[in-house]
This record gives C-alpha cells, sequence and structure tokens, in this order.
C-alpha cells in the first residue's frame, strides 16, 4: 500500500531542501535503478582538435537521448587507458567509447577480451578491433586518400611522394593503399623511393620530407598521411626555401584546426559524425538491437586550400 504524505509535509521537506541547497545524487539515484544514463569516452589526448570535434558529436549525441558524457584521457600509454577504462566502469557508466591511438597488434586494447566476455558495449573509434569482434566507427580512408591523390594528378603532377602513416594499422595501410590506388588508376608507375615514414607524428614528417627532397629527381606533389605529418613536412620545405605551392604542392590528412592557418589541402573526416555514429552503436547495443559486430564508415570529403597551387603547365 502507498504511503499517502500530507501535503502540508512535502511542502516543508521541499522549502528545507531549497533552503539547504539540497540536490539528488544523480548517479546513486541511477546506480539503484540499474540505469545511470552515463556514457564514458576516453581520448588519447586533448589537445588535438580532431579529438575535441569527435567529443562535440558525442555530446550532441548523447544530449538527445538523455546520456551523460564521463570523459578520461589515456595520453597515449596503453596502461592508462586501461586504467582510465576501469575507473569509467567503477562509474558505472552504461557503455564506452575509446578513441584509440596507433598500436601492434599485440597490443590491442587489453580490455577488450574482458569487455567482450561481460557483453559490456563498447565502440573503438578511428580502429578497428585486431579479431574484428567490437563494434568500431571508421572515416572512408582508402577513398579519402584516393581522392587527395587524384587531386593532385588532376592538376599535372606525376611524381607524387607519399609520407606514410604507421602500417601496423589500419589508418595507415588504408590511406596507403588509397595513395597506390590513385597512381594505378592514373597510369602512373610506382615508384617506392618516394615513399617514406611509418608514424603519425609530426617529427616524421620533417625527416622524411628532408629524404624526399634529397632525392635526385624529388617530387612535385607530396600526399601525408595526416596533418601532423603534413606539418613536420612544412617546417622542412621551410628551412630548405622551398615553396608552397610553387616548388611543391602538399596534401594532409584529417583536418585539424592548425591546418586552416597552414592553407594545406586535406581531407575532412568528420569527426563530428564519427561521434555520432559512435553513441548510435552504444545505444543500440543497449537496446539489444543488434547481435553482430557494428562497421560503420563515415564518408570524407576533400577540403582544397592553396597548398596544391594551380594546374601544372601542359
Amino acid at each position: 500500500m502507498d504511503m499517502m504524505i500530507p501535503e502540508e509535509t512535502r511542502a516543508r521537506v521541499r522549502q528545507a531542501a531549497m533552503d539547504l541547497s539540497y540536490r539528488s545524487n544523480r548517479l546513486a539515484d541511477g546506480i539503484l535503478r540499474g540505469r545511470t544514463r552515463l556514457l564514458g569516452v576516453v581520448v588519447p589526448h586533448l589537445y588535438n582538435s580532431f579529438y575535441s570535434r569527435i567529443l562535440q558529436g558525442i555530446h550532441e549525441e548523447c544530449d538527445s537521448h538523455g546520456y551523460s558524457v564521463l570523459l578520461a584521457h589515456s595520453d597515449n600509454d596503453p596502461t592508462a587507458e586501461q586504467r582510465r577504462v576501469g575507473l569509467l566502469v567503477e562509474y558505472r557508466v552504461e557503455g564506452l567509447i575509446c578513441v584509440t591511438f596507433p598500436r601492434k597488434a599485440a597490443e590491442e586494447v587489453a580490455w577488450a577480451s574482458e569487455a567482450r566476455g561481460s557483453r559490456f558495449p563498447c565502440v573503438l573509434l578511428d580502429h578497428l578491433a585486431v579479431d574484428d569482434l567490437m563494434d568500431g566507427v571508421v572515416s572512408e580512408d582508402v577513398a579519402g586518400a584516393r581522392n587527395a591523390v587524384e587531386h593532385l594528378i588532376g592538376l599535372g603532377h606525376r611524381r607524387i611522394g607519399h609520407l606514410r602513416g604507421d602500417q601496423r594499422v589500419g589508418t595507415g595501410v588504408n590511406r596507403y593503399r588509397g595513395y597506390s590506388e590513385a597512381l594505378q588508376g592514373a597510369g602512373i608507375p610506382f615508384d617506392p623511393r618516394l615513399v617514406a615514414g611509418d608514424h603519425f607524428l609530426t617529427k616524421e614528417g620533417r625527416d622524411c620530407m628532408q629524404a624526399l627532397l634529397d632525392l635526385e629527381d624529388p617530387p612535385t606533389a607530396v600526399f601525408a598521411a595526416n596533418d601532423d605529418i603534413a606539418e613536420g613536412a612544412l617546417e622542412t620545405l621551410g628551412v630548405r626555401g622551398w615553396n608552397i605551392p610553387g616548388d611543391l604542392a602538399l596534401v594532409g590528412y584529417g583536418n585539424l584546426e592548425a591546418s586552416r592557418g597552414f592553407g594545406l589541402t586535406t581531407v575532412d573526416q568528420d569527426p563530428p559524425e564519427m561521434g555520432r555514429q559512435a553513441v548510435r552503436c552504444v545505444l543500440a547495443r543497449l537496446e539489444g538491437d543488434v547481435i553482430e559486430p557494428q562497421r560503420v564508415v563515415v564518408p570524407t570529403q576533400l577540403i582544397v586550400r592553396r597548398s596544391c597551387g594551380k594546374s601544372l603547365p601542359g
């Protein structure tokens, strides 16, 4: 039988709560009800505009479904990542989105098997699990890279270098594949001397651009696997006195905030949409709407700026 509480008593309780500035403990209430309506998010770091734009999409989608976000960052450390994930689970998040960073297959997310075993809803963002058993959201990297190189080919370039990303992970492999497919489609012979690098780092861009410029017949254009690499390449070009785009055309990947200041032609991955799709994957799991691993591929868009210049003379 429900207890009838007089309205006068209710009014006194409400007034006392206002006088004491009382606010309910949403987390405790959620745990008691079995639904905290919290999603945990782990990112490698917070100083990259790619991740901040992903978070924008995550927050937008969570807001529209009445969820809140608990955020942690791993500082590119797999051990710290595992600790952060454990902490978020202790806070009773209902699902997890992890924006991972490049790693070897042997270093695959340490918490992945445990999450799968417990059927805990979890999505990898910008990365796919090595065993393909976890939900993942990625950008259309092969097509994005191919479009970027085809743009350079359309401007008349034939000696096109590639500052390659990490070949231990899908993002690096797929962008390299897109580069190769564009050359093949245009009938341009592949020259391994025009490919350098194996990391997504600014320093890698500096060093590898140096190597390409030292070739007897250097490239007239370069496609970098991400904007960080392209930034390093720009630093080397500046030191060497090469003009962009007069002496060399340059294209990056990722459309980071800094790329606008550089006037860098780049590929936008639509990070907000990637974030929104990741939330939808988690919610679909929570509602029991899916059984098989989800694979979401978000289209990319080439953003043309001044680093490519005009068409080469015919």
